[in-house]
């Protein structure tokens, strides 16, 4: 295929309606593999956020105050962290740099559990147009 026509295809995407289908469809199966209940999606969230994110605001805490022990001990979370992400990442077939965007892939990551769960409240999900609704989770 051309690239013009390559190009002239990525124009007409529309990129919000693409991002919302694939948060739908990835809080489709996070909401139906925990089998409507939220707890596990919940503690997925918070161990994001209490493991992932918390070196960057104790990073800058560090930098801010001065703190050696504190900056050394949040540098070294981050090297951990990142350097565990990319051996994960190669293993997966994935370039190991991807690892440094963790910031932004946990962003992701925190909006299709979102979206997992309002499926897990309302019942309701959307599949190849079809919304099917709360009697799927009593069977």
């Amino acid at each position: 295929m051309p690239l013009s026509t390559k190009l002239a295809a990525a124009i007409k995407l529309n990129v919000f309606v693409c991002i919302v289908n694939r948060l739908d469809g990835w809080g489709r199966i996070y909401s139906g593999t925990s089998r409507r209940s939220p707890w596990k999606i919940l503690l997925a969230m918070l161990f994001l956020l209490v493991c992932g994110f918390s070196v960057y605001p104790i990073l800058a805490i560090a930098i801010a105050f001065g703190s050696r022990d504190l900056l050394m001990a949040s540098v070294a979370h981050l090297l951990l962290m990142t350097g565990y992400l990319a051996s994960i990442y190669k293993l997966s077939g994935n370039a190991k740099r991807y690892a440094w965007l963790f910031p932004l892939s946990c962003w992701m990551l925190m909006a299709i559990f979102c979206f997992a769960l309002r499926m897990c409240y309302t019942g309701k999900l959307k599949w190849r147009d079809t919304t099917y609704g709360a009697e799927l989770s009593s069977g």
